[in-house]
């Protein structure tokens, strides 16, 4: 007997994700926008068929809105005995004269043994990484790619459609947004644009619209022509949250997206952009218009060096083994452990400064820099120490990849530099709504959910070089110039401050007047017994006039 429902495990282990209904009929819109209808005979297909209702959708438009007596043939394929029969019984139910060829087989597979190729490829494909994937469909995915590294297996499944579609054929894809821009999906980046004519890119952000926790893109596309050349101007909306006033409600969020506003759904504001896909400056991919051309110009124009170019980003430690070397209430234990270290954790992190200095957290640092090099101590001469992580040993030993890489059992897995904690840095957490970077002179460690940047050799002694750099780091310039040029927020409007784009945030000239002036005014707060800034908005304003802008509200 098929069961009706896949339990959870199973949904996870093969990245499945529904496909809510109004969103299928907005993609297969989008699709027949493209499409050629005027032809006795059309095949779609769905290369992760799931409950169907891609396949539903793009059908129903066709009878609906175009060519009525068109003879449709659908191919439907899945992994999952049961989604196959979903799919059947759900098009049999809605759509009974409908040709349906449905059927229990690995994508992968069939793109090696059919010979048939499509009109329209309409899909959702699965959204798994490569630690979770077999190690059988990894082969084939690195045997029939041009992907390697950490990838996701619907960057697979995107490049291999090209097998599929007729040559002016349409595809209609909905999936992660995640490679639009982070390094990740660089490859898949590259070869999207050399193998398909993009036609249109919705990326639908924060609005909620799976139960899972995805923010997904809508690719429309087409075969590039052979020997193509063009240029693509390629027409981008996004959508995300936002603290700005909306314009209207509306129920229809869809809609919504053919233009530039702020509308209110399911009580929650929205900002929708519209522009084209800018890939002139990065190889990430995004949204441009004229107000973001006029930012980027202004910028560049003031843009003495970046972040990367006088500093090193790095992110903190990673111990493998938490409950062991990471100690809560460091005061009241830091006697009883020789290497105990007072440790930063995004739960202390404040703008600019750490107004309270009390150190929840310690961590337990086995490491020290020998002939240039971090590496394990001798844990001999720390007896305290030692016999704790005993009481440890067998867990910590049970870190394979420690042992197999010839590291003693009681180091963390990633220590970094242990030479550069006592320098002045500025650390931050990996995720915030809003910029939260500190200055810290007390030399503590830095937990894996922050990074921290420390000044290069060739800039170490200039101090004021770094509370500039604080004071662009927690701007609302910084946040507008992330928005542009980096557009990776996840829910609620929080970023992702890491390496890949903070090492690209601007530094005005810090011998002009302004850049003097804003040094000045961060070093009196940060110096003084003072909780609040109240300078703080004036600053704001003076760093976007670094940049020769003024500051944008709202």
């Amino acid at each position: 007997m098929v069961q009706n429902l896949l339990d959870e495990s199973t949904i996870k282990r093969n990245g499945a994700v529904y496909t809510p209904c109004d969103l299928a009929t907005f993609i297969a819109r989008n699709i027949l926008k493209h499409t050629t209808l005027d032809k006795d005979t059309i095949n779609i297909f769905d290369p992760s068929l799931g409950d169907g209702a891609l396949i539903e959708a793009i059908i129903l438009e066709i009878r609906d809105k175009f060519n009525k007596n068109i003879d449709i043939n659908v191919y439907g394929i899945d992994i999952n005995e049961c989604e196959v029969f979903k799919a059947r019984n759900r098009i049999n139910q809605y759509l009974p004269n409908e040709k349906i060829h449905f059927e229990k087989k690995d994508f992968f597979d069939f793109i090696t043994s059919s010979t048939i190729k499509f009109d329209i490829i309409i899909s959702n494909p699965p959204y798994v990484r490569t630690q979770n994937l077999d190690s059988n469909i990894l082969n084939k995915i690195k045997k029939m790619t041009c992907l390697k590294g950490k990838i996701d297996l619907y960057h697979a499944f995107l490049l291999l459609l090209q097998n599929t579609v007729k040559e002016d054929g349409c595809i209609g894809i909905i999936t992660s947004n995640s490679f639009l821009t982070n390094k990740t999906g660089q490859v898949l980046r590259k070869e999207l644009l050399n193998r398909y004519d993009l036609k249109e890119i919705y990326d639908l952000g924060d609005t909620k619209l799976f139960n899972a926790a995805v923010l997904p893109v809508i690719l429309v596309m087409k075969l590039k022509k052979l020997f193509s050349i063009c240029k693509q101007t390629v027409p981008y909306t996004s959508i995300y949250e936002t603290t700005k006033l909306a314009n209207n409600k509306t129920n229809d969020i869809f809609q919504s997206l053919q233009n530039k506003q702020i509308i209110q759904y399911n009580n929650q504001n929205y900002e929708i952009e519209k522009g084209q896909l800018n890939t002139e400056y990065s190889d990430l991919w995004l949204l441009a218009n004229e107000e973001t051309q006029y930012f980027n110009k202004n910028v560049k124009k003031h843009t003495w060096n970046r972040f990367s170019d006088v500093s090193s980003i790095k992110v903190g430690i990673k111990t493998c083994a938490d409950n062991v070397f990471i100690i809560a209430n460091y005061d009241e234990n830091k006697e009883k452990f020789e290497l105990l270290k007072p440790l930063h954790t995004h739960h202390i992190s404040r703008r600019y400064k750490n107004i309270d200095n009390k150190v929840i957290y310690g961590v337990i640092y086995p490491h020290e820099v020998i002939d240039g090099k971090t590496k394990g101590v001798d844990i001999n001469k720390y007896p305290k120490t030692k016999d704790y992580l005993m009481q440890h040993y067998e867990q910590l030993y049970g870190r394979n990849y420690l042992i197999e890489a010839k590291r003693n059992w009681y180091e963390i897995w990633v220590p970094q530099n242990a030479d550069l904690w006592n320098k002045p840095k500025i650390i931050f957490p990996d995720i915030a709504e809003k910029p939260v970077f500190s200055l810290d002179f007390s030399g503590k460690i830095v937990n894996g959910d922050c990074y921290w940047i420390v000044l290069n050799d060739n800039y170490s002694q200039n101090t004021d070089l770094l509370f500039l750099i604080l004071a662009i780091a927690n701007s609302t310039f910084i946040e507008k110039f992330y928005d542009i040029n980096c557009q990776n927020k996840i829910y609620a409007g929080r970023r992702r401050y890491v390496t890949q784009y903070v090492n690209n945030f601007p530094i005005p000239n810090p011998n002009s007047d302004i850049s003097k002036q804003i040094v000045d005014l961060v070093k009196t707060y940060y110096f003084s017994s003072d909780e609040n800034f109240d300078s703080e908005n004036y600053l704001d304003k003076l760093v976007w006039s670094a940049f020769g802008l003024e500051k944008i509200c709202g």
